[in-house]
């Protein structure tokens, strides 16, 4: 339901206008063809206006509907009072939700001479996007001038601007290995498992309201493919055991008093890092998509990993801008984070209220990150040009305990 929202937000029952300065404030439309384009969305419907630039969403008339097929292959084998398992699992969905941008702008090579025809057969005047003598063809100042669909029809194509579209034929696959061991006996029970696992998705979208793959088809056929790359939501190797313990019942009576009933256990988590992409500051496509991805041409890494690498971790001069006007091919996702692991531990005991058949007190000791390890999260990376970027700057909870006592009646 809440997938396609944006089609409520787009002309003409709901606008997005913008305008490059200078403005003036006592008349900020002065310089936008036809003047202020929202009073008449006040209007009936039928006289709304489509402003100039507006941007859509835009679906298929007939999306095919994704579906996941899964299979996997379980082994178990108990030795006394053991239980080791090891499980194959594996998936493939079809028809992922993928989106693009339908309205790039198109890159037009060369130096404009001031002339008509020296920028192509479209951008004739200034007003219509022609670039002054001396200066580049192509250029933030003119995208939606060199919009796929002005440059097909100019006198059309100046209602639109970006348009997100549906591309229901994305793809993903997951396949994984899961072993485990676990042990249950009246001093201790023991579960552990491992997964080793790989996640590979094409970029997809929860909300269409733009591109999730940058390089569009009308520059490369082959651009949902390009962004097949590892899952935002990938962690390779994940290890989780819990164990509890219960001291025994001693034959000496104050001994018994003070060791039998005690309760410990503890959750023990230790996960691979996710991966990160490393994106441009500025549109070097000159296509009018942001967050377009850096080409990696060095180690990007820089071996601060102290406390799971707190800062520095990646090198932002490891990272290029492509040529002008094209994509880079390095793919999203590839930039592996640092991993880490979390250690829980509670001590419990129940007293019995003396002279009582059903009264108790339940003491409880517990310990979130025993270590009080720094767990690092958000991603280092995202623009290239970020003062912060190689450096985490979120962390989880610290170490925190707590204790409690609860009387049972």
């Amino acid at each position: 339901m809440f997938f396609d929202t944006r089609y409520s937000n787009s002309p003409p029952f709901g606008d997005t206008v913008s305008l490059t300065g200078p403005i003036s404030f006592a008349n900020p439309w002065a310089t936008y063809p036809g003047g202020n384009p929202f009073p008449a969305l006040d209007n009936a419907p039928k006289t709304a206006a489509f402003p100039l630039e507006g941007i859509y969403v835009n679906t298929p008339l007939n999306p095919k509907p994704m579906y996941l097929e899964q299979w996997n292959l379980s082994v178990q084998k108990q030795i006394s009072s053991w239980l080791f398992g090891a499980t194959y699992l594996g998936n493939t969905t079809k028809h992922l939700t993928t989106s693009y941008e339908a309205d790039p702008a198109i890159y037009i090579p060369g130096t404009s001479t001031g002339a008509a025809g020296s920028c192509g057969p479209v951008m004739t005047t200034t007003a219509l996007g022609l670039p002054k003598s001396g200066a580049a063809c192509s250029s933030t100042g003119n995208t939606n001038n060199r919009r796929l669909l002005y440059q097909q029809n100019p006198s059309q194509g100046v209602y639109y601007s970006t348009i997100g579209q549906l591309d229901d034929g994305g793809i993903a696959n997951y396949n994984g290995m899961l072993v485990s061991a676990q042990r249950r006996s009246k001093s201790f029970n023991m579960v552990t498992n491992f997964t080793w696992a790989h996640c590979l998705s094409e970029a997809e979208t929860t909300e269409l309201t733009g591109p999730s793959y940058l390089v569009p088809p009308s520059y490369n056929g082959n651009g949902r493919q390009l962004s097949y790359s590892n899952c935002d939501s990938d962690h390779r190797r994940v290890l989780n055991t819990t164990f509890t313990a219960y001291t025994p019942k001693m034959s000496e009576r104050f001994v018994n008093l003070l060791v039998h009933g005690w309760e410990l256990s503890t959750i023990f988590t230790a996960t691979s890092g996710g991966y990160a992409t490393a994106t441009l500051p500025t549109d070097v496509a000159l296509s009018g998509e942001g967050a377009q991805i850096a080409n990696i041409i060095a180690t990007p890494y820089t071996g601060a990993r102290a406390r799971f690498g707190a800062t520095n971790y990646i090198a932002s001069t490891a990272f290029a801008a492509p040529a002008t006007g094209t994509y880079s091919l390095q793919r999203p996702l590839t930039l592996a984070l640092p991993g880490s692991y979390e250690l829980d531990m509670n001590l419990a005991r129940n007293f019995k209220v003396p002279r009582t058949d059903s009264q108790s007190v339940q003491f409880r000791w517990e310990v979130f990150n025993v270590t009080n390890e720094a767990i690092f999260t958000g991603s280092p990376a995202g623009s290239t040009s970020s003062s912060t970027f190689g450096s985490f700057t979120t962390t989880g909870n610290p170490r925190i305990m707590q204790l409690a006592l609860k009387y049972n009646f």
